[in-house]
């Protein structure tokens, strides 16, 4: 017996109700011949969506199958005799959540009484989290795992685009196989309220669900080559197997009995349809027509497709057409002439047509939604940085959205997401904001959270710009709300532990790094995931866990072997722990790497320390470095460890002094160089040096670098006795934000005798960092 495969989910159907018939509703006993009193009135439109593989999902097995094999079935079915034009079948990457979207409200646009309106979706059904346990989704091919608002078809949006239908007395039919497993977000628990959410849309639907609650629903390729067992048994009998009685007609009533008998049968009773609704015998869902000379053909057959004809009118409009599907074929949407959306201005102008109007409209939104729906997603995942092109390039095609929703999709998650992408772009990339200006982003934030509250990417971005505003407290506070609507989205838990760190609150900030990388085993959910790494070293170390700091660098080398900057951080801590075995399997990993410059100074620095060796060949060693030499880096690098050879393996004062301020004058704006120099100066007692290098070379470094610099400049004033002028740092260091009143506190011991000093710590309270 071949392995079973299983999956959590749950399959819906949800058939509209007219006072006297649903679906052709007939007396029972009508004739073979195909000669019976059903009757259709209007057009049917059927919209079909199947998604097994998913851009951020763990992928299914047979959903886009089933999709296809009831979209057959349907254009094969003489009961629903459906053009082939009219029959929209998404599968996978073409099922996104802007295509299914655009589809439905287009449908909306184009039915009239009398019309019937088929939807069928296969795929995961979820929820985020079960205290949301009434906003169920089903999953799109780009939904992002962790934020279903963004980005997935809710639950309430079904309800509204199925409750317009039928108050124009439209009949609608919604067949929905959500499958899914508990690795989503919702954990086991979200196939329960999922499922919960969708049957509690309206009141007197008929509904059938694969399985009973807190049962699997199973899928193996015995059942079609690869199937969903209800999936599979359900089409086979709307295609006549369910017809009992051999009358052509198969009420709901036959179906249950069929399906429900044989899933139980092929699972061992371990999976168990439920049906429900009114008039079960008596409700006709599809017909046999069947060929009394040649046998039988449940399911259906041949019938003459109808083929739709656009009334262009002109030539050019023609043209228009045209051009139109080639700038949606090579992305070319928005600001410029030949643009899809210029194409469909044009096009609108020119034809009556507005079947064709509204498709063409259908696909340009549809375009725009999953293009802005991408950078979207790649700001919640973090995987690739958006840039201030991107978040601009997003507002834009949601405003083309606005002004040609011609199809009338809501306006309102549109905007919201309109204003996310604003304020994000605010919050990253303008620097130049003031407390001020970032304080509206969070205005303009909070009109979108009365819109969708609760809603993580909303509270996520404004905790972001709290972060920025040096509101700490409020960032946090955010950022835990975000992450009590969406408790597996790590970008929250990255943000927190960015916020800890600010409040140097250590140990709590590095608790979430760590929650993050646990998450992300890869180690490839966020861009700059090496700098996360190098940040939980530093915290390490600020924590006085030396061994955790040395594991995380060494982490850092083995992912990126490129990321130099690592290489100094982990060779300066081995120095200082004197650990021996780390400073053996960092040689050993320079050995391997690219034969630069740095690489070799980093590997002698360690040699001197640890693996003693004659003056001589540590000597000729550096010198042969000169060979290496690319860059003004190279160089300083190289003047650096000449700087480290005579202070500390041949020690030479002078020596040493020149190359030290030879490397800073090389690179004169990295920090890194300076500060070399500088606690060289220091060891020596040579603060008035130190205080004319700072005064030189200050102006030549970013803000950030320049209150380290700062902070060494008000050391050697001290060490020179000028406490008013150390003092006079120390506090414009603090009203920076730089220091807090504790750290000022702890200069007590040399400006206790000084009386502006009393004053001002009497006073002193937290500043928070801008």
């Amino acid at each position: 017996m071949k392995k079973k495969i299983y999956r959590y989910f749950f399959l819906l159907i949800i058939i509209s109700i007219t006072s006297h018939s649903v679906l052709g509703q007939t007396t029972k006993g009508a004739s073979e011949d195909g000669n019976s009193s059903i009757s259709v009135v209007g057009k049917t439109r059927a919209l079909i969506v199947g998604i097994s593989k998913y851009q951020y999902i763990d992928s299914l097995q047979y959903a886009d199958k089933d999709a296809e094999e009831f979209s057959h079935f349907l254009s094969a079915n003489q009961f629903w005799n459906i053009p082939t034009e009219d029959i929209k079948l998404l599968t996978n990457q073409n099922a996104k959540c802007g295509d299914i979207i655009t589809e439905l409200s287009r449908i909306i646009q184009v039915s009239k009484p009398g019309d019937r309106v088929i939807f069928y979706f296969s795929g995961h059904g979820d929820i985020e989290t079960i205290t949301q346990f009434n906003n169920g989704y089903l999953l799109t091919y780009d939904t992002y795992k962790n934020n279903y608002i963004t980005g997935a078809i809710a639950v309430n949006f079904l309800k509204e685009v199925f409750l317009t239908l039928l108050n124009k007395d439209v009949k609608v039919f919604m067949f929905t196989d959500a499958c899914r497993s508990g690795n989503l977000a919702g954990g086991l628990k979200g196939t329960e309220f999922a499922a919960s959410a969708i049957s509690a849309m309206w009141k007197n639907e008929i509904k059938i669900l694969s399985s009973q609650p807190g049962q699997l629903s199973y899928e193996d390729k015995k059942w079609g080559n690869g199937r969903g067992v209800f999936s599979y048994y359900l089409t086979q009998g709307l295609a006549g197997a369910a017809d009992d009685n051999k009358d052509s007609l198969i009420t709901l009533s036959e179906l249950e009995m069929y399906v429900g008998k044989n899933v139980a049968a092929a699972t061992d009773n371990r999976q168990q349809p439920i049906f429900e609704g009114p008039n079960k015998f008596s409700t006709v869902v599809s017909r046999v027509f069947r060929n009394t000379t040649s046998g039988s053909t449940p399911g259906g057959s041949a019938f003459t497709k109808k083929i739709i004809h656009y009334n262009l009118g002109s030539d050019s409009c023609t043209t228009y057409y045209k051009l139109f599907n080639e700038a949606l074929n090579k992305n070319i949407l928005i600001n410029s002439p030949s643009s899809a959306t210029s194409y469909y201005k044009k096009l609108k102008t020119c034809t009556n047509d507005i079947d064709l109007v509204l498709r063409a409209n259908s696909k340009l939104i549809a375009s725009l939604m999953d293009n802005t729906q991408q950078i979207m997603n790649n700001s919640l995942v973090g995987r690739q940085l958006v840039n201030e092109d991107m978040f601009q390039n997003g507002i834009q095609m949601l405003d083309a959205v606005l002004l040609n929703n011609d199809i009338k999709i809501p306006d309102a998650h549109i905007n919201n997401l309109r204003r996310y992408m604003y304020v994000s772009n605010q919050a990253i990339w303008n620097t130049s904001n003031t407390k001020t200006a970032l304080a509206s982003c969070n205005t303009i934030i909070d009109s979108a959270l009365k819109e969708e509250p609760g809603a993580a990417y909303l509270l996520n971005v404004k905790g972001t710009v709290y972060l920025r505003m040096g509101e700490n407290d409020n960032a946090i506070k955010n950022f835990e709300k975000a992450l009590q609507s969406s408790p597996t989205w790590l970008m929250p838990k990255y943000f927190l532990g960015m916020s800890y760190s600010k409040e140097k609150k250590y140990g709590k900030a590095l608790n979430y790094y760590e929650e993050v990388l646990a998450k992300d085993t890869s180690y490839k959910t966020f861009e700059c995931t090496k700098c996360i790494l190098k940040e939980m070293a530093y915290l390490s170390e600020q924590i006085n866990d030396q061994n955790k700091a040395i594991k995380y660098y060494t982490k850092t080398l083995d992912l990126f072997p490129d990321f130099t900057t690592t290489y100094s951080g982990l060779s300066q801590l081995i120095i200082k722990t004197k650990n021996k075995k780390a400073a053996d399997d960092l040689i050993n990993k320079l050995y391997k790497q690219n034969d630069s410059v740095f690489a070799r100074t980093t590997r002698i620095v360690l040699m001197m320390h640890f693996d003693k060796k004659d003056k001589n060949k540590i000597e000729s060693s550096i010198d042969s470095l000169e060979a290496l030499v690319k860059d003004r880096t190279d160089s300083a690098d190289l003047e650096l460890l000449r700087g480290m050879f005579y202070k500390d393996y041949a020690p030479d004062y002078d020596e040493a002094a020149d190359h030290l301020r030879r490397a800073s004058d090389l690179v004169p704006d990295d920090l890194y160089y300076i500060q070399d120099l500088l606690e060289f100066l220091g060891d020596y007692g040579q603060y008035k040096e130190i205080e004319k290098v700072i005064k030189e070379k200050i102006a030549g470094y970013s803000k950030e670098d320049q209150l380290v610099l700062r902070s060494t400049l008000g050391l050697s004033y001290i060490g020179q006795k000028k406490l008013k002028e150390a003092f006079a740092e120390y506090k414009a260091l603090h009203e920076s934000g730089d220091i807090d009143c504790e750290e000022l506190r702890q200069l007590d011991k040399y400006f206790k005798k000084l009386p502006e000093y009393n004053e001002y710590i009497k006073k002193c309270k937290p500043t928070k960092s801008p």
